[in-house]
């Protein structure tokens, strides 16, 4: 072994750059556990959970070769890179304390240690070489002695690693390795060891920090690894160094660094391998593969353990003969009908008989006891002739009328001998048809007879010819209201809805009247006017005046007190104002009026009595006559307040917002005697003029307005509220 370390050493000298450290190491793999048992006869992974107590019966299988000591790093391989490394198994005339005891051993299983990303498995292949020179290419290796592929369990996650420790089965596919490369110790490095390459496939990642790679065997600070051998214990803490040393080869694929490289420093580390033998040699003498008793180089069928011939169905497979016939299930058509060897017409288990003898097997006989039928049992059935007497194809059995060669199936409307005439062709024979010639008619002639159609447009049962409204379901005679009308009399008051002016008021038949349908005519004050259409119910007004267009009469009017006729001549004094020109009104004309409490057209903002006070003059402009007449009207009953007067109206006549109403007029002011508007609302201001005798002249303009108080229901709760304004242009 020194000789092999001082080859190393001296190699990497003389080239460095072909002996580096390899980069592709990881120090810091998962721990591996162990995986399982995968058979390479079957190509099966059985994985321990599942595993027999012992998986090897053979107490000769032994370990020959155990590189496993503390497996904590791996070297990353791309797909079909090949990492190669060399091991030793001694020979009979290998120095002490090594020595063996075969030229070389037959191996039926090994195990190996790998790192995989990837959740679908690892696929692996594992060649072994029997005469391996160190750091050989793999071109240089030649054919390997065995080369295997297998597959081991994969990953939880893809992309996260994890380590596993795989048993390889080679039963019935076992290799022989010779001890020290060729039987015979030979003291070199170059002639005394074996290889194994070691290759992942299909792996997902294309980087080595993506992919897996195998397990390295020996840490310079644990153990000393690789001294191999049944011979020496594999535990032992120091190791003889037959096995492997320091180097080791890899041919790269996809990029990946080719060369002789070396592990890092011990003289022991290898790749995690181990190799078991059964002890026996390879050549015929002892071995018996078998375990039959029967040589292997006298035994007809060296792997099967029941034979020692092949036999009739060859070696691996029993001549068993289960239904005792004397044929071997292995050419026995049918191995478990003792009657037959060959499926014949019927198949296994079904015999080949003639029950009726024509020719044909009952397992193919529809009528295996009738000889006239074979492929079908005819229209009559097994043992029934096919007789048809009247030639029309169709047999006695079945046929209706058997005697009459146009009729099979049934006999018809007519009855058998009979044809089925039908002239007209409305699908019912003459022999039943009412109206033969009518195609149309078959039962009965209708209500309109033979060759005239029962035409009923209106669907009401009575035939057009009958029917007065054929298109009418509701008539068949026109009535009252004529065809397509109905005969109505909603309200029951004896004239039908089509002729009745108001047809859900049985009090109205010929007009509506003045109230429509449904209302009364009442005329509570006798004025001719129906109440629902008086403006004022109450009295009499039969011209329906309403001169302020308020929709309530005059006479209603002056009678509640909304307006006056301080002149008596009958007309309400806001229709027949005198002189002046009222403006600023709450209508909404100008400005809004404070909290949207618009009043009537002309009015001022509304009140809690009325929807707006209303100032008027009813008389004249003479300040000589003293005939201007103020009034104002539709205040709240019983509030204070006054009339006064401005020489400018404000803005612009349109007002401003003042408490709940707008102030209309300002400038030079003057105001007249607090008023109380008393039950029925109103102020009143007589001949202006004469009290402001020195401001109201003739030629001058003068704008008036009342402002009065209004109580706790004032529209914007501020208690107070005016009427429009009034411009008068005084006369002499």
């Amino acid at each position: 072994m020194m000789k092999r370390l001082l080859l190393a050493a001296t190699v990497g000298l003389l080239c460095t750059t072909s002996f580096a450290q390899d980069p592709d190491i990881s120090y810091d793999a998962p721990t591996p556990r162990y995986a399982g048992v995968y058979r390479v006869a079957t190509h099966t992974f059985i994985p321990a959970s599942q595993l027999p107590a012992s998986s090897f019966v053979d107490l000769n299988n032994q370990i020959i070769y155990n590189a496993n000591c503390s497996p904590a790093s791996f070297l990353s391989l791309l797909n079909n890179s090949v990492a190669i490394d060399d091991g030793r198994v001694p020979a009979i005339n290998t120095p002490a304390p090594n020595a063996g005891t075969r030229s070389s051993y037959r191996v039926n299983k090994f195990e190996i240690a790998y790192v995989t990303r990837d959740v679908a498995g690892a696929t692996m292949r594992i060649r072994f070489w029997n005469d391996y020179n160190d750091c050989d290419s793999l071109a240089l290796a030649g054919t390997p002695t065995a080369d295997f592929t297998v597959t081991g369990p994969g990953a939880t996650t893809q992309g996260v690693a994890v380590g596993f420790i795989l048993t390889i089965d080679l039963t019935g596919f076992e290799f022989c390795l010779s001890s020290e490369a060729n039987g015979t110790f030979d003291n070199s490095d170059l002639l005394d060891g074996f290889g194994y390459g070691l290759t992942m496939l299909n792996q997902v990642g294309t980087t080595t920090a993506t992919v897996g790679g195998f397990f390295l065997a020996g840490q310079p600070t644990s153990c000393a690894n690789g001294n191999g051998t049944y011979y020496k214990l594999p535990g032992s803490p120091t190791g003889t160094g037959l096995g492997n040393n320091d180097l080791y080869r890899r041919d790269g694929a996809g990029g990946q660094t080719s060369g002789c490289l070396f592990f890092g420093g011990n003289p022991y580390a290898g790749f995690y391998m181990r190799l078991w033998a059964d002890l026996d040699s390879c050549t015929c003498t002892p071995n018996n593969f078998d375990n039959d008793g029967a040589l292997d180089c006298v035994d007809g069928c060296p792997a099967d353990a029941g034979k020692t011939v092949p036999g009739v169905c060859g070696c691996g497979i029993p001549d068993t003969d289960t239904d005792g016939d004397g044929t071997p299930n292995c050419i026995d058509g049918c191995p478990n009908d003792p009657n037959k060897i060959a499926s014949g017409i019927c198949g296994c288990g079904v015999a080949d008989t003639d029950s009726d003898g024509d020719g044909a097997a009952d397992c193919n006989d529809v009528c295996p006891n009738d000889p006239n039928k074979i492929a079908s049992a005819g229209q009559c059935g097994c043992g029934n002739p096919e007789t048809d007497s009247d030639g029309d194809g169709t047999a006695d059995c079945v046929d209706a009328c058997p005697n009459d060669p146009n009729k099979t199936v049934s006999a018809g409307q007519c009855g058998c001998g009979n044809p089925e005439t039908d002239t007209d062709g409305d699908g019912t024979a003459d022999c039943v048809d009412a109206c033969p010639n009518d195609p149309n008619k078959a039962a009965s002639s209708g209500q309109c007879g033979c060759g005239n159609p029962d035409t009923d447009t209106d669907g009401d049962g009575t035939a057009d010819c009958n029917d007065a409204c054929p298109t009418d379901p509701n008539k068949i005679l026109g009535g009252t209201c004529g065809c397509g009308v109905p005969e109505t009399d909603t309200d029951g008051d004896g004239i039908v809805d089509c002729i009745d002016a108001c047809p859900t008021d049985p009090n109205k038949t010929v007009s509506a009247g003045q109230c429509g349908c449904g209302n009364p005519e009442t005329d509570t004050d006798g004025d001719g006017v129906a109440d629902c259409v008086d403006n004022c119910d109450a009295l009499a007004n039969p011209g329906q005046e309403d001169c302020n267009g308020n929709g309530i009469g005059d006479v209603c009017d002056l009678a509640s007190g909304y307006s006056l006729d301080a002149n008596t001549n009958g007309v309400p004094d806001d229709c027949e104002q005198g002189v002046g020109v009222p403006f600023c009104f709450g209508d909404g004309s100008g400005t809004p009026c404070p909290c949207g409490n618009a009043g009537d057209p002309g009015h001022g903002c509304a009140n809690s009595a009325t929807a707006g006070a209303l100032l008027y003059n009813l008389g004249g402009a003479s300040v000589g006559g003293g005939n201007t007449d103020l009034y104002s009207i539709r205040l709240p009953s019983g509030m204070f307040g006054l009339f006064y007067m401005g020489t400018n109206p404000m803005a612009g006549g349109n007002g401003v917002m003042s408490y709940d109403g707008l102030r209309c007029v300002n400038g030079f002011t003057k105001r007249y005697a607090l008023q109380n508007s008393g039950a029925g609302g109103v102020f009143h201001l007589a001949n202006p003029a004469a009290l402001q005798p020195t401001l109201v002249l003739a030629g001058t303009t003068w704008f008036f307005q009342a402002n009065y108080r209004d109580n706790s229901g004032s529209p914007c709760s501020n208690f107070a509220n005016y009427t429009n304004a009034l411009r008068i242009d005084f006369l002499p």
